[in-house]
């Protein structure tokens, strides 16, 4: 996946108003007015080590630039167990400095040993030769050293520079007025943004070997960014429901403190370091599942809130029981039910429904929970409690029949399940409805196959024309009505 930055009209950093952005985030205009700036300094600062140090100690500083660059990345992977000690609350220095500080070791090692090379030839023209050839080989040695110095100079210059093109072009989807950032972070992007304005930005696509998704992902960053409203959408996306539960999600949406770094756009590096983004980025399996998300999709998704790539699936979601659907469909596929029945009918569904929700993954798996109670399986159902005044007694037989014990009130211990009680003809007949299953869709139906539900027969859902899922349970003569939830 390499080339991502090479066509230069393909990533471009996006507006943010008509405010002068280098102002906005506090770096001064002279600094970043043009990127030659930056490429002066380090031939200035090269060139004169190289002038100082002569073209022998200098070219051995060349080669050791090519073997830092090239070890860097290894010995950085070494030292990050060590850095990440020593920056543990910063995630943008755990980020750049094992290898930045692996580049300095390598590149001083090597440049020392230039010394030892330097030495003998300088003793040579010092006490072996005249004056007239010392000083023309000194004139010679610095004239080469400035050389070798600015090809230094040339090499860092554009490594450096393709790593602000690719970085900057991420911090400056998430830097706006007012974030407080690290005056480096704030350096680096001005200087990402100026390239787009200088055309240096065609020069570093050209080199740049950065997977195009790392842009996907930091233009994704840069929507959510200038759109806090588009935050809550994000767990509506049908990918996204089965990621919900996860320990990282759910007490990143429980911190109300986390919430305002979101919406008062508190910037890159605020959010980084929160120690919710810091879990989440630990957790390898989880975030490779998020870079698999297919970003034109969501942020048609984010914009629209339809997803073109889940429109046809209606069945994904979250669904709740629609008890007052169910009993009707339950009056219509047991013809008549006297009126004390229906009543405790209605309680037991009431009770045992209510609570159950069901959700439909993209995966082709669906979840049913439940926060009610679940009555014992095989216990006696208790007497009813005594009536209260006024209150007319209901039937023990009907509070056995539907779980009740005494009027309205659900039997049983909280085990997180459902129980239905009904008795369609023959007998009491219990199923617990909760836990997962598995859907498919054909010739427009929805295939569900659940153990609890069906004893593994496939039951043919349904999505009726006023958008509520149907599920037909025809051993107890009834049918679950589900309707959207949220």
């Amino acid at each position: 996946g390499g080339g991502g930055g090479g066509s230069p009209d393909s990533h471009r950093v996006a507006e943010r108003s008509k405010i002068d952005v280098h102002s906005a985030i506090g770096v001064p205009n002279f600094i970043i007015m043009y990127v030659w700036l930056f490429a002066l300094v380090f031939a200035m600062v090269f060139g004169a080590m190289g002038y100082g140090s002569g073209a022998i100690r200098a070219g051995v500083a060349f080669v050791g630039t090519l073997i830092a660059l090239a070890l860097s990345g290894p010995l950085g992977n070494l030292l990050q167990p060590i850095t990440d000690r020593m920056t543990q609350d910063n995630k943008v220095l755990q980020m750049g400095l094992p290898y930045f500080l692996a580049f300095l070791a390598v590149w001083f090692l090597v440049y020392a040993m230039g010394f030892a090379a330097h030495h003998p030839v300088y003793h040579h023209f010092k006490y072996r030769t005249d004056d007239s050839t010392r000083e023309g080989f000194e004139r010679v040695n610095q004239a080469g050293g400035l050389v070798i110095g600015l090809f230094i100079a040339l090499i860092l210059f554009f490594t450096v520079g393709k790593r602000i093109y690719a970085g900057g072009y991420l911090t400056a989807q998430t830097i706006g007025e007012g974030t407080n950032e690290p005056g480096l972070i704030k350096l680096a992007t001005a200087i990402r943004r100026h390239m787009e304005t200088s055309g240096w930005d065609k020069t570093f696509a050209a080199i740049d070997e950065t997977p195009a998704r790392f842009y996907e992902v930091s233009d994704m960053m840069g929507v959510l960014f200038e759109n806090p409203a588009a935050h809550e959408r994000l767990r509506d996306y049908p990918p996204f429901y089965e990621m919900e539960d996860k320990p990282e999600f759910a007490e990143m949406g429980a911190d109300e403190t986390f919430k305002p770094l979101l919406k008062d756009k508190a910037g890159f590096s605020a959010i980084l370091n929160n120690p919710h983004t810091r879990a989440l980025l630990a957790n390898t399996d989880l975030t490779d599942k998020l870079l698999t998300t297919d970003l034109k999709d969501l942020e048609t998704f984010l914009r629209t809130g339809v997803s073109p790539k889940y429109a046809d699936e209606k069945i994904l979601g979250r669904w709740k029981v629609d008890v007052s659907s169910v009993l009707l469909q339950t009056r219509r596929m047991r013809g008549t039910i006297p009126a004390a029945e229906f009543a405790a009918m209605r309680a037991g569904f009431s009770a045992a429904l209510s609570p159950v929700r069901m959700k439909v993954l993209t995966d082709g798996r669906f979840i049913i929970t439940s926060t009610g109670t679940k009555p014992v399986e095989g216990a006696e159902a208790p007497a009813a409690a005594p009536a209260t005044a006024g209150a007319v007694p209901m039937d023990p037989r009907l509070s056995a029949r539907y779980g009740l014990t005494g009027r309205g009130a659900p039997a049983g211990n909280p085990a997180g399940g459902v129980t239905i009680r009904t008795n369609p003809g023959a007998g009491v007949v219990n199923i617990d409805v909760t836990g997962e299953g598995r859907w498919t869709h054909t010739d427009g139906k929805y295939v569900l196959t659940s153990p609890k539900m069906s004893q593994s027969t496939p039951l043919d859902a349904t999505i009726n024309e006023l958008g509520r899922l149907v599920i037909p349970l025809p051993n107890l003569k009834m049918a679950l009505v589900l309707i959207r939830a949220g």
